[in-house]
């Protein structure tokens, strides 16, 4: 079926660069192509690869601006990195797309014409439909608190092949709440947040790869509202507005963690977030292997790190609270960083358990939601 619609360039233009990001750079999977899908009152554009798919739509509505009117319905697939690039250079204004003979595109604009030649067919790009009964688990959550948890875990996934599930990241949903996790077998970060509304209440544990994860990141960065999850057999969907996302699934049995956070803490102080982050910044510079060393003496926190062929520094910052015993550890420094500059309150609380215990950073202030894990380093302390 033949294809007619106006919109505007830079709708198209927004929608093109969004659904760009999942187009297979892989020529065994053909030429990389988005589908362009016609309804009634929708366009739109669907791009895939060999681990996500990405979905953008645009509304006609009643809206008076008009910004995409559809006078026929159906659908083609074309070559991605050309329509984009012609979309990209052309002049403001409103772009007509035609599909002709159900394997080209027509685009004009203004004195421009373009063809460009496609597919009829949609079989070749794995589509996001839902069939009935195909949804093991839906429920909502606020964006805020999705795309705080994803910075928050995403540091502590591992970058090798050797541990394939530890490329991704955990999302555990039970009870109405949706936990996310993520550890390299080192340093570990976790956090859990409230759902919303659950529609199918099914508890799931499955694994999320690095890259669907980043990418989801960066599409909902400044989206507002509230993300749909829904977790099926194979795949899981992030629905927010106008956009989908939809992620294959990494397989197995990711480790279980809980056991791994202290139960109880020898000493627990807490400080300034921004001030910790500073003097981490300033201490880094001179910290040979990254290692910094912290003592907690009384009400306040000595920060020290050296190379040995250049020099040392020395910080002192105050502790607002303070309870149990002084104490003495040295850290990497990158990992604290990591974890630290994603919590988003006034302060940080640091509980420690004892030599040899991983030592625990939480954003304070807050339910204790949120934890990070660093392991100590041995070193000879000064």
């Amino acid at each position: 079926m033949n294809v007619l619609l106006v919109v505007e360039r830079e709708e198209l233009y927004q929608a093109l660069r969004l659904v760009m990001r999942a187009v297979s750079q892989d020529t065994m999977l053909g030429i990389p192509g988005v589908h362009i899908q016609a309804n009634k009152d929708r366009l739109t554009f669907t791009a895939s690869n060999s681990t996500f798919i990405l979905e953008h739509t645009v509304i006609t509505g009643d809206r008076e601006d008009r910004i995409c009117s559809i006078e026929q319905t159906g659908s083609i697939m074309v070559p991605a990195m050309y329509l984009y690039e012609v979309i990209r250079k052309l002049g403001t204004g409103l772009v007509t797309l035609k599909a002709r003979d159900k394997s080209t595109l027509i685009i004009s604009s203004n004195k421009a014409h373009f063809r460009i030649r496609g597919t009829e067919s949609a079989d070749c790009i794995p589509l996001l439909r839902r069939s009935a009964g195909d949804d093991k688990t839906r429920f909502f959550v606020s964006n805020k608190a999705l795309l705080l948890a994803i910075k928050q875990t995403l540091s502590a996934t591992v970058d090798t092949l050797s541990r394939p599930l530890l490329t991704g990241v955990l999302f555990e949903y039970k009870d109405k709440k949706l936990t996310l996790t993520a550890t390299d077998s080192i340093k570990l970060a976790t956090m859990t947040i409230e759902v919303l509304e659950a529609k199918h209440d099914i508890g799931q544990r499955v694994v999320v790869p690095r890259k669907s994860i980043k990418e989801l990141l960066k599409v909902m960065k400044t989206m507002e509202g509230t993300t749909e999850i829904q977790i099926n057999t194979n795949n899981i969907r992030f629905i927010s507005g106008q956009l989908k996302l939809q992620s294959a699934l990494l397989q197995g049995d990711y480790p279980h963690t809980e056991h791994l956070i202290p139960k109880s803490t020898g000493s627990e102080v807490t400080l300034h977030t921004q001030s910790l982050l500073q003097s981490i910044e300033r201490a880094s510079v001179l910290a040979s292997e990254n290692i910094i060393h912290f003592s907690i003496i009384g009400n306040k926190i000595k920060l020290h790190s050296n190379h040995s062929e250049v020099g040392d520094m020395n910080d002192e910052l105050s502790t607002s609270m303070k309870i149990g015993m002084d104490f003495q550890v040295s850290l990497n420094s990158k990992f604290v960083y990591d974890a630290v500059r994603h919590f988003d309150t006034e302060n940080t609380t640091i509980r420690y358990a004892g030599q040899l215990q991983p030592v625990v950073f939480q954003p304070a202030d807050v339910d204790r939601t949120c934890c990070c894990l660093i392991p100590p380093v041995r070193t000879s302390q000064r």
